[in-house]
């Protein structure tokens, strides 16, 4: 780490953006409040067929996907990606785009803004119409990321039961019963788990 010299700009607004395999080069803010941050892949591109490096550059390809808020402000990433060539005569691949595993292919909204929705609902209570107004999404979106995080917390197994509750073994009607052999009070309820064969209440 350099404490003498300034910081590097790039590397700092990278780190700040928090997603990996991306390097920040620029960011404006819009007239319309959005900050529109422009990013290019950060992981090494390697040809997806025969794993050799990429031999040259076929063309530039660009793509957008609404991001996560940054300072209260929406942000638009913009990400800028090369499509590559692979020269090896075995290798069946002729080009490919370089990875950028933040951002799926044809991705218009970015996962962590998805969850960011869905930890909404979940986990603060706000309803998918308010999750996804704030996230700036349609409310189908908001929803199917609150359901699939739902599901996962529903699949999960349940932790034993620890306390019953009142209504378990307290709901009905009590029916007392004296064993005419033994001469013991029972009690019983119309509903709910049934009592202790023997009923302390009754005993006195």
């Amino acid at each position: 780490m350099n404490i003498d010299g300034p910081a590097p700009a790039q590397d700092t607004a990278s780190a700040l953006f928090g997603m990996p395999w991306l390097r920040v080069v620029e960011a404006e803010p819009e007239d319309d409040g959005t900050l529109t941050v422009w990013a290019v892949p950060d992981a090494p591109a390697r040809c997806p067929g025969c794993g050799s490096p990429a031999s040259g550059v076929h063309e530039h390809v660009a793509a957008a996907a609404k991001d996560v808020r940054c300072g209260g402000r929406p942000v638009r990433l913009r990400l800028h990606k090369r499509r590559l060539e692979c020269h090896e005569p075995s290798c069946p691949v002729n080009t490919f785009t370089e990875p950028a595993p933040p951002l799926p292919p044809r991705c218009k909204v970015t996962p962590r803004l998805k969850d960011q929705a869905a930890c909404d609902v979940t986990d603060r209570g706000v309803t998918p119409a308010g999750a996804a107004r704030y996230a700036g999404l349609a409310w189908h979106t908001a929803h199917d990321a609150f359901a699939g995080r739902a599901d996962q917390i529903l699949d999960a197994p349940l932790a034993p039961v620890a306390h019953l509750g009142i209504d378990e073994h307290r709901r009905g009607r009590p029916r007392w019963r004296v064993n005419p052999e033994t001469g013991s009070t029972s009690c019983s309820r119309t509903g709910g788990i049934p009592a202790s064969p023997t009923c302390p209440a009754a005993s006195g």
